[in-house]
């Protein structure tokens, strides 16, 4: 499964995460969520899930910022933080997400929901947006906070991909968008919505593990392994491993290596066989090695055989 669309491309396995921001969903009338010069309806259209549970946000006509922010639920932030939610157009078409002040004054971006554009941002955030159909978009920004509690905001921006920070103007009472799935989490990119409601929500790790005949022909003198598979471009790990060993038995199975350039290694418990080739981290990867009593091969992706 996608992390961000839901739509089936595989096995997902992520490691751990806790969304701090409860709830995720959003509820009119809940004390954790205000509204900023705006009036929202939960549950007011379908969300990507394909429930009833995305929530309609619109302007009010007050000269102010205008949005939702979930108050006071993201805490022990640390140094990186992610937030991300799914949001669609309304009658309005850009929106922006900000944190409050206190967590950072140049924590914010702008998304462009006709086009799925990022606009402007502030120093030091990185953006992102993934269409995950229906005109619905997943927003992701990363940036560095400075403060263990504050907000997170939700917003318009005036229809203007190049607004500043919380722009305050007067309000059309008949614009309005969408939003679904608020998360926060300390981490440099973003993981699949956790849900929550009244409280966090930690997910744990995924762990696959083979057993019995696929174990046993991993671990005989000659064999080969495929793995179909796509990482994380912008996790700052030394390395993501796609299979790897942890019973103190040797042999060379594939692994991922983070590093500059991004290549594929086959490591056999003394040495590394390297891919000379570079990957795109951003796309899926194909990966094959195999092993026999005369030695090691590995490619990747369609470059060079290594041996």
């Amino acid at each position: 499964t996608n992390a961000s669309t839901l739509a089936p491309a595989g096995l997902l396995v992520e490691q751990a995460s806790t969304n701090l921001v409860y709830p995720s969903q959003g509820a009119a009338g809940y004390t954790g969520y205000t509204n900023n010069a705006s009036t929202y309806l939960s549950n007011n259209a379908t969300s990507p899930d394909g429930t009833a549970t995305a929530t309609q946000v619109s302007e009010t006509t007050a000269n102010a910022f205008h949005g939702v922010n979930s108050t006071s639920h993201v805490t022990t932030i640390g140094t990186a933080a992610t937030f991300s939610f799914y949001a669609k157009a309304g009658t309005a078409t850009v929106i922006q997400a900000l944190t409050g002040s206190n967590i950072s004054a140049t924590f914010w971006a702008n998304f462009d929901l006709s086009g799925g554009a990022i606009g402007s941002v502030g120093a030091g955030t990185t953006a992102s947006m993934v269409s995950v159909g229906n005109g619905w978009y997943r927003c992701i920004m990363t940036g560095t906070a400075a403060a263990t509690t504050g907000d997170i905001f939700v917003g318009f921006a005036n229809n203007n991909t190049a607004a500043s920070r919380a722009p305050s103007y007067v309000g059309n009472a008949s614009q309005n968008f969408y939003f679904y799935g608020l998360q926060a989490e300390t981490l440099s990119f973003a993981t699949s919505l956790i849900p929550t409601t009244s409280a966090t929500v930690t997910r744990t790790a995924d762990v696959v593990q083979f057993a019995g005949v696929p174990l046993a022909a991993l671990k005989s003198a000659t064999g080969s392994f495929v793995a179909q598979t796509q990482l994380r471009a912008n996790d700052t790990s030394t390395y993501q491993a796609v299979l790897a060993a942890n019973d103190g038995v040797n042999f060379p199975v594939p692994t991922y290596w983070y590093t500059s350039p991004k290549h594929a290694n086959a490591y056999n418990g003394t040495n590394f066989l390297s891919a000379a080739n570079t990957l795109d981290l951003t796309a899926s990867q194909r990966i094959a090695t195999a092993w026999s009593a005369s030695g090691r091969s590995l490619v990747a992706s369609g470059g060079t055989v290594a041996s």
